[in-house]
């Protein structure tokens, strides 16, 4: 009997046309772990405040990153979902989902699920492919996961992973990552997370489950690895939605400090993603260097993510076929 193994990222709009981003957007923000507000405020906020407000916005950002197959992140996912296919065998049948608005080849979270148990899988592994536990992301997915076999007659036999942010098979593909960058060029570098509300942390039942601990972990590992010292390197979040508290210390802020202190080359890390999308592509690769380039600085870098690259397909067949190891 063969294992089934389901891989699950965020999603991206199908095009960058109005119709498809405000489609997304509305699916994606109108999630309570999101947006984990009243259903009415949510409601109100995200279909007459945000959506009219950042869709034209969201539209010229994907301009910029969009390829001629289509989302990075969605063409990136294939290839992984290719390559994880081989690097696994004949045992495994590994299908890749989106939690919001898959197209393509790739499935709904509800369809994949569908097509492991049509295959007569005797187990399905979800890997929600976020590094660090949060509520918004790994818990938004897991959530549809139990939803969706909830009702079955014959549930499957299920294990899911709820993060692997200091897994020592992922912390070393960051590492042969990040020694394709010549590490001694640069002032700084910086590991930028994606941001939370401060909120959401207040929430945690479970201390080993805290984002903005796993955060950390996984940023000194890395550095650790790298050898890079403790003073050369900054631990930042990114993507803040809304003038609530987010995590912090803010990507750009600390960034233009930086440039302000004359730092001139600065490289970063974004550890809290598994494949490059707008978050990396255009918040880090194009916004945040131009930020720094009018700061006067001279050369900020994107590390690019882990995508499809050799050693985070071998990290990925190691999470998953030593998934019970996993703390």
């Amino acid at each position: 009997m063969k294992t089934g193994v389901l891989l699950v990222n965020l999603g991206s709009p199908a095009s960058y046309s109005s119709h498809d981003v405000k489609k997304y957007l509305k699916e994606f923000l109108l999630d309570p772990r999101v947006l984990d507000l009243p259903f009415i405020l949510r409601e109100w906020l995200v279909r007459f405040k945000i959506i009219p407000n950042r869709y034209k916005q969201t539209i010229e950002q994907y301009k910029r990153i969009w390829l001629e197959t289509g989302s990075p992140l969605i063409h990136t996912s294939q290839e992984v979902q290719i390559a994880l296919q081989h690097a696994l065998g004949d045992d495994f049948i590994v299908a890749m989902a989106m939690r919001y608005q898959p197209y393509g080849e790739v499935f709904s979270i509800e369809a994949g699920l569908a097509f492991l148990q049509q295959a007569h899988v005797a187990k399905i592994v979800v890997l929600p492919l976020f590094p660090q536990y949060a509520s918004a992301t790994s818990g938004s997915i897991l959530e549809q996961v139990y939803s969706c076999v909830m009702h079955s007659y014959a549930i499957p036999h299920l294990h899911t992973i709820s993060h692997f942010h200091r897994h020592p098979a992922f912390i070393e593909a960051w590492t042969v990552r990040g020694n394709q960058y010549p590490l001694s060029d640069y002032d700084h570098i910086l590991f930028s997370f994606h941001g939370l509300p401060e909120r959401h942390l207040a929430k945690i039942e479970n201390e080993t489950l805290c984002y903005r601990t796993q955060c950390m972990q996984t940023a000194e590992a890395i550095a650790d690895a790298l050898k890079i010292p403790p003073h050369k390197y900054t631990i930042t979040f990114q993507s803040r939605l809304g003038k609530e508290p987010w995590l912090g210390p803010s990507t750009p802020d600390v960034t233009l400090k930086l440039a302000g202190r004359g730092v001139k080359k600065i490289l970063v890390f974004s550890p809290s993603f598994v494949a490059d999308c707008l978050e990396t592509l255009y918040e880090i690769g194009i916004e945040l260097e131009e930020q720094f380039i009018n700061a006067r600085g001279e050369r900020l870098e994107l590390v690019r993510s882990l995508n499809s690259h050799p050693q985070w397909i071998q990290a990925l067949k190691n999470i998953i076929i030593n998934y019970d190891q996993l703390v």
